[in-house]
């Protein structure tokens, strides 16, 4: 399931949710499902979105597991490497990013003011 927030869409069309069998007011928050939220997202007869996304469901299951570990065992054979050496560059790798990402939205915009403007 996916934590979700009603946005003020409900109220000002005056729309009951289908599934909470009420008119959601702005900033309540409930679980839906993955194709629940596609249709509260805007993808309706309304072509707009009720609710925004709070959380989204972070379970891994024991399918997705299994196919990571066939993929890494895959990429291993074919860089004859170890798993074990694949899952930390993979683990590396994903740390590089996240603080790519982190230095990105901490980096100041530049002021783009023209000088010669007086």
């Amino acid at each position: 399931m996916i934590k979700v927030e009603a946005l003020d869409t409900y109220e000002k069309l005056s729309v009951q949710d289908s599934e909470l069998k009420q008119i959601p007011k702005k900033g309540e928050q409930f679980e839906v499902t993955k194709e629940r939220l596609n249709v509260l997202l805007g993808n309706n007869g309304y072509n707009t979105a009720f609710v925004k996304l709070v959380e989204e469901d972070t379970e891994i299951t024991e399918e997705v597991v299994q196919s990571l570990a066939e993929a890494i065992t895959k990429q291993a054979d074919e860089d004859s490497k170890s798993v074990e050496e694949v899952a930390l560059e993979i683990v590396e790798e994903a740390k590089e990013e996240q603080e790519l990402e982190v230095t990105e939205k901490e980096t100041p915009k530049k002021d783009k003011k023209s000088k010669d403007s007086k």
